[in-house]
């Protein structure tokens, strides 16, 4: 497998562990991320590369894979699952949860939504790891709120 976009460690973990028999098609990306389906006989995960960024601090990868580890943790069975990552290469392998598009908002989107949305507060209450990091734009007042949204205007102005 050869791609000059793909980092040389990458490569050798996927035909290491996945061979030589599969497809990467590209499914979504954008600032914080290049999302990329796995395509192999035996079944499909997901490959995220993240880009490395001299003046971001936040390491996405790293707390995205802390997350979804402590959700499944807590019992939630609907969040995609780490499979292997490379902290030095940032990109991550991920289980691939096979669902619909949401076209249209109606009540049974809404209702699994706040079903999600209970669970999460109940387990952030009962559970709490302190070890987790912040939400990459977590705001705990309204000091914070206000300076958010100063910074998010001052890009259209």
């Amino acid at each position: 497998m050869t791609n000059p976009f793909l980092p040389s460690d990458l490569i050798n973990y996927l035909e290491y562990n996945y061979g030589t028999d599969l497809t990467l098609v590209s499914i979504a990306g954008g600032i914080n991320n290049y999302i990329y389906l796995i395509k192999r006989p035996i079944g499909t995960s997901i490959l995220k590369l993240y880009p490395t960024s001299k003046t971001n601090y936040r390491t996405r990868m790293n707390n995205e894979i802390r997350v979804l580890n402590y959700l499944h943790q807590m019992g939630f069975t609907n969040i995609p699952k780490p499979l292997a990552w490379s902290k030095k290469a940032n990109w991550a392998i991920f289980s691939h949860l096979k669902g619909d598009k949401i076209h249209k908002l109606d009540q049974s989107v809404l209702i699994d939504f706040m079903s999600f949305v209970k669970k999460l507060y109940y387990t952030s209450h009962h559970s709490v790891d302190l070890s987790l990091p912040n939400a990459s734009e977590a705001c705990y007042s309204i000091y914070d709120h206000c300076i958010h949204i100063k910074r998010r205007l001052s890009r259209f102005y």
